[in-house]
């Protein structure tokens, strides 16, 4: 029988494989980097995107996991507009999570 923190560290190895691990969106710079995981975490769920900021404040507030960036920072995206996405994941996970039925304008992009 696994001694008590073994069972803790497994667990612990359980939920952290099955999240995608990314560094925080900056204001500045590059994308946010993908530090690990299969499946080539490139692509966002992206659930709007607005000609202003305000307008993506609004709709990033509906969700709990989304950021808001730049497009001109993803080459893979049409330039010029604020965006409220979730990722990067593995296109079948972005896929899998795309929020269709709540955001009609909801879709998966790569951002590299």
């Amino acid at each position: 029988m696994l001694e008590k923190s073994a069972k803790i560290l497994i667990a612990a190895s359980i939920i952290l494989t099955a999240l995608p691990l990314t560094s925080a969106p900056s204001s500045a710079g590059s994308p946010p980097t993908y530090i690990g995981g299969p499946g080539g975490a490139k692509y966002f769920v992206v659930v709007g995107t607005f000609k202003s900021k305000k307008m993506a404040r609004k709709r990033n507030k509906m969700f709990g996991d989304t950021f808001i960036d730049r497009t001109n920072r993803y080459p893979n995206m049409k330039k010029g507009y604020w965006i409220v996405m979730e990722g990067p994941y593995s296109k079948a996970y972005a896929k899998s999570i795309a929020c269709q039925e709540a955001v009609p304008d909801c879709f998966v992009k790569a951002g590299w």
